[in-house]
């Protein structure tokens, strides 16, 4: 299995790429994990439209690097709330039809609506709105968990 994660953001300090190494390395056996980083489009002014402007131009280089046959999974905090249970057997399902799942996180305005609605899922991590580094430690860790889940690791204790 392959996971995609692509983020619109800018680098990302060292503590977070060290974060997201580790927890790649950890799930080196189970899967590859990819991460492709967008950088934002800042839009010309805070007027609504030229926010959809930005969002649209970042769509369209997001598009380009979503993989076929993928299962688009947009973050955002007003999507559904998963257990981290639940995550995994939502996880494990992906396994099972053999579909690699590619986890988008959006920039400071969010993502563009188009994305969300192709996506065939809307996760969100926390009710709470996430920098982007905290973002990707909190999916790093819960794909880590899911994974550990599914292969009767101990790392995750009931």
């Amino acid at each position: 299995m392959k996971i995609h994660i692509i983020t619109v953001s800018n680098k990302y300090p060292a503590w977070a790429a060290s974060c997201f190494d580790q927890y790649s390395n950890r799930c080196v056996s189970n899967c590859a994990i990819l991460l492709q980083q967008v950088k934002p489009i800042a839009p010309n002014s805070n007027r609504p439209n030229d926010i959809i402007i930005s969002k649209k131009a970042e769509a369209s280089k997001i598009r380009n690097l979503i993989p076929k046959n993928s299962i688009l999974i947009a973050l955002d905090s007003r999507g559904k709330k998963f257990s981290t249970k639940q995550f995994s057997k939502e996880f494990q399902s992906w396994m099972q039809v053999g579909k690699n799942p590619c986890f988008i996180i959006g920039g400071a305005e969010g993502l563009a609506q188009d994305i969300q609605d192709d996506a065939q899922k809307v996760l969100s991590l926390s009710s709470f709105t996430l920098a982007h580094p905290i973002a990707l430690m909190v999916l790093m860790e819960q794909i880590y968990r899911a994974l550990s889940i599914i292969n009767n690791h101990p790392y995750h204790r009931v």
